[in-house]
């Protein structure tokens, strides 16, 4: 018989690797659709450029945060 600490430790680790796994694909999704934009808005003039710095921390930002919600602890450790 199995010890229920272990089965709960289990499961954890499988919610994590879900959390990431489900998280990932729609901000790949995103990421891709961000492209062209990426590309084209630096030759737009300087608010083009000052956008695709905005999008691209907002892309960090979503990554940081699905690393983080899929820790045990809940912190990101640079």
């Amino acid at each position: 018989m199995e010890n229920w600490t272990s089965t709960l430790q289990l499961e954890s680790g499988v919610q994590r690797i879900v959390v990431v796994a489900l998280g990932s694909l729609p901000l790949l999704l995103i990421s891709l659709a961000v492209v062209p934009a990426v590309l084209v808005l630096p030759f737009c003039g300087a608010a083009g450029g000052r956008r695709v710095q905005e999008i691209v921390q907002q892309l960090i930002v979503w990554n940081r945060a699905l690393l983080t919600a899929s820790r045990r602890n809940g912190r990101f450790v640079d």
